[in-house]
């Protein structure tokens, strides 16, 4: 009796190890199909990938921010694998950077004495230093009175080109530019009418001051 239990035991052992050995044999097949088939995935998605065609770098005023961001959109969308980069800020310092060799493929400006530096044809007195850094045949007036032209050091100067061309003639472009300068106007507007509101306290209050002493 004994021995016959002995016996079926050691069976079971055997069958379970068989088993068992069965089981990991399976289990590592999985694994290196699963690792062939993301490799095969990964490999695939990095063939298809669409690179940037070119880059379009627009210095423009602060006040520009939400038109440049809504034209960018648009023209993006129009023109696959073209991407507009852009660096706001006041227009005399844009024209200063621009002049200290920062790279920029087009500016846009309402102030036309920082736009005047920066062309060619500018007379001494805008332009003493002889920056001639704009393409006098490049530089247009925009909607809403900017002042637009392409850098003749620009790195993509067909692209900027191209892009001024849009601002010019597309409607939505224009009509986004009209809305920036009349949201400007506003502004300036309100500023101007607070500080006017501010003095006319400011001297109430000192004649009031006089007339209590």
């Amino acid at each position: 009796m004994y021995k016959k239990l002995t016996a079926i035991l050691m069976a079971a052992a055997l069958a379970f190890s068989v088993t068992a050995c069965g089981s990991i044999s399976t289990s590592s097949s999985v694994s290196e199909t699963s690792a062939s088939d993301a490799a095969s995935s990964t490999d695939s998605s990095i063939s298809t990938a669409a690179p940037t065609d070119a880059e379009v770098i627009v210095f423009a005023d602060s006040e520009l921010d939400v038109a440049i961001k809504k034209i960018q959109k648009k023209y993006e969308a129009a023109h696959p694998g073209v991407r507009i980069i852009y660096n706001f800020d006041a227009g005399t310092t844009l024209a200063s950077e621009i002049i200290a060799k920062a790279g920029a493929d087009i500016i846009i400006t309402a102030d036309q004495t920082a736009i005047g530096s920066l062309d060619e044809q500018s007379s001494t007195d805008v332009n003493p230093n002889r920056n001639n850094l704009i393409n006098s045949s490049t530089r247009v007036t925009l909607e809403g009175g900017y002042y637009a032209g392409v850098l003749s050091r620009a790195i993509n100067p067909d692209g900027a080109a191209e892009f001024l061309s849009y601002l010019q003639n597309n409607d939505s472009a224009k009509e986004a530019l009209k809305d920036a300068k009349d949201s400007h106007a506003k502004e300036i507007a309100k500023i101007e009418s607070q500080n006017t509101a501010a003095e006319s306290a400011t001297t109430d209050s000192a004649v009031d001051s006089a007339a209590v002493s």
